[in-house]
Parts: C-alpha cells; sequence; structure tokens
C-alpha cells in the first residue's frame, strides 16, 4: 500500500501509560460524555479497566484524492471563467439558500 502522507498522523500519549491520571501530568483531552462523574471508589480502579474513548481524526479529501468538479464542469457549464463566474454569484445567496432562510426565487435573483 502506498502512503500518500511521509507518516500518517498519530497521536501519542506521553509519560507512563500504566499510570493513574491523578500522578500523570500529561493526559488527553476528556471527550464528551453522557455519563455522570465517576465516584470516589471509580477513581481507585485501574485506568485500564475502564473503557476508553478513542478520539477522531477526520481528513480533508476533496480536491486531493477525491476530484471536485466544482472547479472544471460549474464554469463551463455557464460558458464563463471561474474568476467570471465568481464576481458575477452572490456571496452569501448560496448558503443562505442550504439554511432555509431564503427561497428558490429569491436564491436566483440574487
Amino acid at each position: 500500500m502506498v502512503s500518500l502522507l511521509p507518516r500518517a498522523p498519530y497521536l501519542a500519549c506521553l509519560g507512563n501509560p500504566t499510570a493513574r491520571a491523578s500522578t500523570s501530568s500529561l493526559r488527553l483531552p476528556a471527550m464528551s460524555s453522557s455519563a455522570p462523574a465517576p465516584a470516589a471508589t471509580a477513581a481507585a480502579e485501574p485506568e485500564a479497566s475502564r473503557p476508553r474513548k478513542m478520539p477522531v481524526l477526520l481528513f480533508d479529501v476533496m480536491d486531493t484524492v477525491v476530484r471536485d468538479p466544482f472547479y472544471d464542469h460549474i464554469p463551463s457549464f455557464f460558458q464563463m471563467s471561474m474568476k467570471e463566474l465568481l464576481e458575477s454569484k452572490h456571496p452569501t445567496s448560496w448558503s443562505e439558500f442550504e439554511m432555509g432562510l431564503i427561497n428558490e426565487v429569491r436564491t436566483i435573483e440574487a
């Protein structure tokens, strides 16, 4: 498998991974949880026995791995250059339409 990155991004755990949170000076930020705060007896439990929430890593692959047709097909459809297209369109009409703030007629008029 060919990697596009020199080294895949990762999260490093600094310090002793078996040490309890109270003795560790470096700790990953807590993820949101709907569970109530742990009781004092839970703090005495070994950290390894508790379920661990893993962080999520998201990649923006648009126009790198996945081709974005906007820059090629949309200007050619309107028979304009990209510069002409961006100058002629309203800067906020599409996002306002997507959020339901304006209807189709107002979007076309803009």
